[in-house]
């Protein structure tokens, strides 16, 4: 069960104030709830490449909720994806939370673990 905890991703919510503290150990991204169940990870790579370079674009499914992480390359490109809200993604009103994320030196640029 440990290992299972380790694996997991942490996202942090934080005023805007601290974000610039931690852009050079943590990675800047949008955390998205409430998507579309048309909605797949290709599309939401389309929806937000016009804000910033892409790192990584993961959709999570489960039985109660659909829920994604958009990863951007700097804290600016971030800011101004999360800044153009409101987000209609597919014609459904997403709810969008800027977060940051501790880096991983195991990721590849997908956001996969090697």
């Amino acid at each position: 069960m440990a290992s299972e905890t380790a694996n997991k991703r942490r996202f942090i919510i934080l005023p805007k104030k601290h974000m610039d503290a931690f852009s050079k150990c943590y990675d800047h991204g949008l955390f998205i709830t409430e998507l579309h169940p048309c909605i797949n990870e290709r599309y939401l790579y389309a929806y937000f490449k016009d804000w910033g370079n892409i790192t990584m674009c993961k959709i999570i499914t489960s039985s109660k909720c659909r829920i994604a992480f958009v990863r951007f390359s700097t804290a600016e490109e971030a800011d101004d994806a999360f800044l153009a809200s409101p987000h209609y993604i597919g014609g459904t009103d997403c709810t969008i939370k800027r977060v940051v994320s501790p880096k991983d030196d195991d990721d590849d640029e997908q956001g996969n673990k090697l």
